[in-house]
């Protein structure tokens, strides 16, 4: 299924777009302390992000701006639905950063967990609402954000991550990723690289053959491309070869003894030339953030020696902004595959329930902003409005009944089980006893050619009446 990209890159207003988002959530934020003034019971959900981009490469890289607009578009559905039914908690969102990257993830959770802990009723319980009773949000997997996540295990507060994918991540009892994780989106990548005609042949650009041979390219220091390369490395049955790039300075020793390094893009950039024209059926497998990317296929275009063949990248779901932004509509050379979390707009299979919130993402951008949406085909929101739809459904469940529910009772009703739903990206399920990502999460693979995106693989319950068991190639034999 085909969908288009834009023509040319598009034009950002990093804090426009913020703006907008994060007004949409006030503007709910007071309609929730109606519903309290009224009786109701009320909460509040702390949404920990990275900081507001402030330019255009923070706007098109980071993703902050999707969460945040899938964040206040599962708010204002709350409060809707809570108009009628008076079981419904409607909450609160404090949006709070947490530096570039998350860098200050660790401090941000320790402050918060101080505040809950020192927290009293008001005798009168007129400011009630403002009692934090889960966390959304830490949307990369870092060592910043896992550290952060065992201060918050420790304090017993329930965290729901939007779109954090590493193995790695997992491992404290109130985390619970909204997100497919590597080891899955890594088979799915291995499966499909091994068993696909992706490269295509010199001699002959319309015609494709299978890679033997992958360059899996992954910064070490990253928590979330170590995790990505070191699944593919396991998954993927050709041979291989690692690459560390980062773009800082790496730490001495950290990568395997034999792994090449490079800090340079033009250096990286000449090292994949050679590699391909060595051995042309080289697939490269791209971890590393997806600026780093960019970087890369700069180079490689300046360089210019190998433009005139086509070279095969297959990326990671953070190579998705980037791609879907129009960045890389004029590298000819470039055939690009990478994951994705949702089914586009115009693909046949997709679900009353994405169809709806599709809908209403683009009436949402349409009515808050002006100009070209980088993200009308991206998974970013949707996995955030997922994951708020699962933390609501917990506040439900945990004070529905009982309005002076201790905080920590919140970490107790998702590892019961009976968090399901038709959500934006597929159908949602949470299985009883066990922090893992909703049962086979949806993903998606897309493949980049010119301005237009198809979808070339859907794996997972993108719809209720679907599974990985009964799909083929790449998907069943997935883990998830």
């Amino acid at each position: 299924m085909t969908a288009p990209a834009p023509s040319n890159p598009v034009t950002t207003d990093p804090i426009g777009w913020y703006n907008a988002a994060l007004g949409a959530i006030q503007q709910e934020n007071e309609r929730a302390i109606e519903f309290f003034r009224s009786g109701r019971t009320v909460r509040t959900v702390v949404a920990f992000l990275s900081n507001p981009p402030t330019s255009t490469a923070d706007t098109i890289f980071d993703g902050v701006i999707p969460e945040l607009r899938g964040i206040a578009l599962w708010q204002r559905k709350l409060n809707q639905d809570a108009n009628a039914d008076l079981h419904q908690i409607p909450l609160l969102v404090d949006v709070r950063g947490t530096g570039p990257a998350f860098r200050d993830a660790e401090q941000k959770a320790q402050e918060l967990v101080e505040k809950i802990q020192s927290w009293t009723p008001y005798p009168d319980n007129n400011e009630d609402y403002k009692q934090v009773i889960g966390v959304l949000g830490y949307a990369q997997s870092r060592d910043e954000t896992k550290k952060a996540l065992k201060i918050l295990d420790k304090a017993g507060i329930l965290t729901i991550s939007t779109s954090a994918t590493a193995d790695e991540m997992l491992g404290e009892s109130t985390y619970w990723p909204a997100a497919p994780l590597n080891s899955r989106q890594a088979a799915i990548a291995a499966n499909f690289a091994t068993s696909e005609r992706t490269i295509a042949q010199s001699s002959d650009s319309s015609r494709c053959v299978k890679a033997e041979r992958a360059l899996i390219i992954e910064d070490h220091e990253d928590l979330y491309s170590k995790s990505l390369a070191t699944q593919f490395e396991i998954n993927f049955k050709g041979q291989k070869r690692k690459i560390n790039f980062t773009q800082k300075n790496p730490s001495p020793g950290d990568p395997p003894p034999g792994t090449l390094t490079y800090t340079d893009a033009t250096e990286l950039a000449d090292r994949i030339c050679q590699e391909i024209s060595a051995q042309p059926t080289t697939i490269v497998y791209w971890t590393s953030r997806a600026q780093d990317f960019i970087a890369f296929a700069t180079s490689f275009d300046t360089q210019g020696t190998c433009t005139t063949r086509s070279v095969t990248v297959l990326g990671g779901d953070d190579l998705a902004s980037g791609v879907q932004a129009g960045v890389f509509n004029k590298n000819r050379w470039l055939r690009l595959y990478y994951s994705a979390h949702r089914l586009p707009a115009a693909d046949a299979r997709i679900s009353c329930a994405t169809k709806s919130f599709i809908e209403k993402y683009n009436t949402f951008v349409k009515d808050t902003t002006k100009g070209e949406d980088p993200w009308i085909n991206n998974g970013t929101s949707a996995v955030a409005y997922d994951a708020f739809h699962a933390l609501s459904r917990v506040a439900d469940i945990t004070y529905g009944s009982n309005e002076r529910a201790d905080v920590k009772t919140m970490k107790y009703s998702l590892p019961t089980g009976g968090i399901n739903f038709n959500g934006a990206t597929g159908y949602i399920n949470y299985a009883a006893g066990v922090n893992q990502p909703p049962v086979d999460k949806t993903l998606i693979l897309v493949y980049q050619t010119g301005k237009n995106q198809v979808t070339v693989a859907a794996c997972g319950a993108y719809r209720q009446d679907t599974n990985s068991t009964v799909q083929a190639n790449p998907c069943r034999d997935a883990p998830g």
